[in-house]
This record gives C-alpha cells, sequence and structure tokens, in this order.
C-alpha cells in the first residue's frame, strides 16, 4: 500500500473517527473515503489536508512518507502495552535475525503447508465481532476445527512465518513482527522474559498472527499503536480478539462450560480452571470468552467476576503452565544464533 495512505487511514484510526464520521466532516460521501484508502481514487490536495485537519495528523509525517523508501528498510508492528516505541536495540537484534533466516539455506523438502488469507479489516464495523469471525474463518481454512491448539509455534512455521522467542526484558513489548518493506516474507519475535506468563505468550503469537492477516499494508517504520486501556487502537482490539477466538472457540467453550458443569455443579473456580488449562489461556481470556458466549448474562455480572478474580491472581495465573514453547527456525539457520543474545 502506499504509505500516504497508510498514514492517513492510521490517522483517522487513531482520531477514532469512521469513514462516514470523516467524510461528514469533509463534506464528501463515506464511498469516497473508501476509496481514498483502497487507492481507487487520487487523494487531492484537499483529501490531503482534510485528513491532516480532522485527524490531527502531522503534515511532516506526510512530507517523510513522500521520499522513496530505503533499500531493506524494515517495517513492523507490536503486541505492547502504556508505551509506544520499540527501542533502537530490539530493533537492530530484530533485523540482524530476520536476515541471518532470510540468508539461510532452504531446505528443498521444506513447503508451507497453510497459506495465509487476507481479512482486511473494515473500520466502519466493530472490530471485536470482526476479529472473531475472521478467527473461525482461519481455522475452517486451515481445517482445524475447534480443537485446542496445542503448539503454535507449530502453527505459525507451517504458514512460513520466521518465529523466534527471546528475553526482551521485563517490559511491556509481548511480541513484535516485522517485514522488509516491500516485502512478504514476516518474522515475528515472542517476549519468553520470565515476567511474562507462558498463557500470555501463546497468546501474543496469536495476537501477532492476526495483525499479519488483517493489517500488512498497516506495517510502520515508526510503530504507534497503545495496546491498553480506553485509548487502545482499533487494530489492537481486533487483533486480541481474533487471538481470544482462534485460542478458544465458542463452540468449544461452551462444551468446556457444559461439562465442567455437571462434573462440578456449576463451580466458577472449577470452569475457570479446567477451561484455562484445556485451552492454554489466561485466567483473563477465559472470563472474555465466557462473556463472549453469554456466560455471564450481562456486563455487570461480568464485571464483577472480572474484578474479583483481578484481585486474587493479578497478573499471574492460578495453576500457570510451567512448560516453556519450544522455538525453533522454519529454515534452518542454526537455532543457537537466533536467541539475540
Amino acid at each position: 500500500m502506499n504509505p500516504i495512505i497508510s498514514i492517513l487511514r492510521r490517522g483517522r484510526e487513531q482520531a477514532g473517527l469512521t469513514q462516514s464520521q470523516l467524510a461528514e466532516k469533509m463534506g464528501c460521501a463515506r464511498d469516497t473515503i473508501a476509496r481514498l484508502e483502497t487507492e481507487r481514487q487520487t487523494v487531492s490536495l484537499e483529501h490531503l489536508f482534510g485528513y491532516i485537519r480532522y485527524c490531527q495528523i502531522n503534515p511532516q509525517e506526510v512530507f517523510q512518507a513522500l521520499e522513496p523508501v530505503k533499500p531493506g528498510e524494515f517495517a513492523y508492528m507490536l503486541r505492547m502495552h502504556d508505551t509506544h516505541y520499540i527501542t533502537p536495540e530490539i530493533k537492530s537484534r530484530f533485523e540482524d535475525w530476520y536476515n541471518r533466516c532470510e540468508a539461510s539455506p532452504k531446505d528443498e523438502l521444506l513447503i508451507n503447508i497453510r497459506k495465509v488469507p487476507v481479512y482486511e479489516q473494515d473500520s466502519d464495523q466493530d472490530p471485536r465481532t470482526q476479529g472473531e469471525q475472521a478467527a473461525d474463518k482461519a481455522r475452517e481454512v486451515w481445517g482445524l476445527g475447534t480443537a485446542p491448539i496445542k503448539d503454535p509455534v507449530e502453527l505459525v512455521e507451517s504458514l512460513g512465518i520466521f518465529i523466534q522467542g527471546a528475553d526482551l526484558g521485563a517490559n511491556d513489548v509481548f511480541a513484535l513482527s516485522g517485514k522488509k518493506a516491500g516485502a512478504d516474507q514476516y518474522g515475528m519475535v515472542i517476549n519468553t522474559n520470565k515476567s511474562i506468563t507462558i498463557e500470555r505468550q501463546r497468546f501474543s503469537i496469536i495476537h501477532e498472527l492476526a495483525h499479519i492477516i488483517a493489517h500488512r499494508d498497516e506495517f510502520c517504520t515508526d510503530c504507534t499503536e497503545t495496546g491498553k486501556g480506553r485509548s487502545k487502537d482499533p487494530k489492537e482490539i481486533y487483533a486480541d480478539a481474533f487471538a481470544g477466538a482462534f485460542l478458544a472457540p465458542a463452540a468449544e467453550v461452551k462444551q468446556v462450560v457444559h461439562y465442567t458443569t455437571k462434573t462440578f455443579a456449576n463451580n466458577f473456580d472449577a470452569i475457570i480452571l479446567v477451561a484455562k488449562r484445556y485451552f492454554g489461556i489466561s485466567y483473563q481470556t477465559v472470563l472474555l470468552r465466557l462473556h463472549s458466549i453469554g456466560y455471564f448474562g450481562d456486563d455487570q455480572k461480568f464485571g464483577w467476576n472480572f474484578g474479583k478474580l483481578r484481585k486474587r491472581y493479578g497478573k499471574t495465573e492460578p495453576h500457570p503452565i510451567t512448560e516453556p514453547l519450544m522455538f525453533h527456525c522454519t529454515h534452518p539457520c542454526g537455532a543457537e544464533g537466533l536467541s539475540f543474545q
């Protein structure tokens, strides 16, 4: 995608405006905004200044995007909380690892078992609903049924994506994905710092996969998305919803609730523990998936239970997964050389 278009669309989303809302402000049709953002209509100066004005886009960012992409330049997407940057050190380590993977000898017998579909996010639709629907479609396309994902690393490798775990420090960067500008080869690094639970690491893998599926044209050299609180970017909401629904499909969640209720007489704590271990997800993700299938009945009951468990467990996990994820490179280039150390 044209970098100017990416900046305009990202700016609109970060301003919290739908295509229809921006069109109203600019005095044009919603279809005009849709055509501009899909490169079916040329962006005029009037359109450009409208985006800059109503979306509060820094004009300097637009001017810089007019410069040609530098050879070998990398673009990123990441899962993070609170802060809004990737440190130069992490970028350097990622790019060194990616280049070594890319330059490594390819196994002639190695094929991509699955293809990565493209499910572009529509900014005029609810990102949570879209994410869940895309997760269901991806599972169907890949023939995964509704069974739990035993090894998300292996799944990502089967898609031909470089993936590695690395200790990126006890910070809020849970994972990042990147690629060389203009390339179709993606790389994904998951933060395996001991402060991050295995459940969160598994979730982050699928969260990053959602970005590759839905936001491949949104990867940028300067990430400014936020993954927490009321200001959470719509792309992050989409990716979170995708990851939750992909790891714990609604139909399977209902089955787990049904059989656990029969065995433990509707013991709420038992449902949480059984579901989190069965699906390999955090207790918070279990709560959100229970909410999505209508288990709590209303938002107030959900909020009360969420607060109760947050107070009890915080960032820890009841009966946590202790076996670490096994990372190895799809394209054999020496696992020892991929530790980022």
